[in-house]
């Protein structure tokens, strides 16, 4: 996709947000199992509206995190049923318009404080991470979305531990890609105090191969966030911008976001003006949003 004159990436929205909106409650990867067809149907939802890359629904699919919920013996199938299920629609998408979208698989933190904030150690998080990117590229995906951190420090682990995989790839001849999103707050930092520019620092080293913010805020409170990498890594880096749909709203247990696909679509803009190459949502973001977002795409 082209907008001014440069190639971009329409990403996809959330699934969570998704499955709550059907009526499903708690940790929305056991639906990966539970309600495969359902978690099919989300993810074609947002290719069919027009997304380019399509996540796996995994971002609880590491073993802290699983485990905290009570599934971390079901880790394996939970991860290959969404890979399973996100391969399908990319087909089904490839079969209809000629075209196949990328599958990115995608993880959140570990949920816990690593330290030195917390009792977690690194080699406890490394190896947490080591093994889901471990069971999704035995599954033939070969990636890793690394997503919604607020720590630096557990990101930069998380790194390590998809650096490990593709140094083990390369020797077989096989490129994986790293992708990491940082959820910063209004404010332009990240609620342990990172930086856009710190966390760059850390992206060059590793060799990160896309990198910016999701998740955490706005649009346009993401925009100061934008500009900060795009200041630090120059108008070639594939930086990337997942804002919300607007600010949650809470109602009781229910949370909700009210920004318009019309308003959100027009707010990325100016991310992409601002530097992005990579664009999609994230909570509060439905498939309406991402094809409003392509629909004026098309027609800048």
């Amino acid at each position: 996709m082209k907008y001014a004159g440069k190639d971009i990436v329409l990403y996809d929205g959330p699934k969570g947000s998704m499955f709550f909106a059907k009526g499903y409650k708690g940790c929305a990867d056991i639906y990966n199992i539970e309600a495969y067809e359902d978690s099919k149907d989300i993810i074609r939802k947002y290719a069919n509206a027009g997304s380019e890359w399509i996540q796996t629904n995994t971002f609880n699919s590491n073993g802290f995190a699983l485990g905290s919920r009570g599934y971390g013996d079901r880790q394996r199938d939970i991860i290959s049923n969404s890979i399973r299920a996100t391969n399908e629609v990319a087909d089904e998408m490839l079969a209809k318009n000629g075209w196949r979208p990328e599958v990115i698989f995608i993880t959140g933190p570990t949920g816990r404080m690593v330290e030195p904030y917390g009792d977690t150690t690194e080699q406890e998080a490394y190896d947490s991470f080591y093994e889901e990117f471990k069971i999704a590229s035995e599954c033939g995906i070969y990636n890793a979305h690394i997503e919604t951190f607020m720590d630096l420090n557990e990101m930069t682990v998380a790194i390590r531990a998809a650096s490990a995989i593709r140094e083990e790839l390369a020797k077989k001849g096989i490129n994986y890609k790293i992708i990491c999103t940082m959820a910063f707050e209004s404010h332009g930092r990240t609620m342990f105090g990172n930086s856009p520019e710190d966390c760059y620092e850390v992206f060059k080293e590793y060799g990160v191969d896309a990198f910016g913010a999701n998740c955490g805020c706005t649009a346009k409170d993401m925009l100061k966030v934008i500009e900060g990498y795009s200041a630090a890594a120059g108008p070639d880096a594939m930086i990337i911008a997942k804002p919300n749909a607007g600010k949650p709203i809470t109602q009781g247990d229910k949370v909700t976001y009210a920004e318009t696909p019309e308003i959100f679509a027009h707010d990325c803009l100016a991310l992409l003006d601002a530097g992005a190459k990579i664009i999609g949502g994230c909570c509060g973001t439905s498939d309406l949003h991402i094809a409003a977002l392509k629909d004026l795409l098309e027609n800048s």
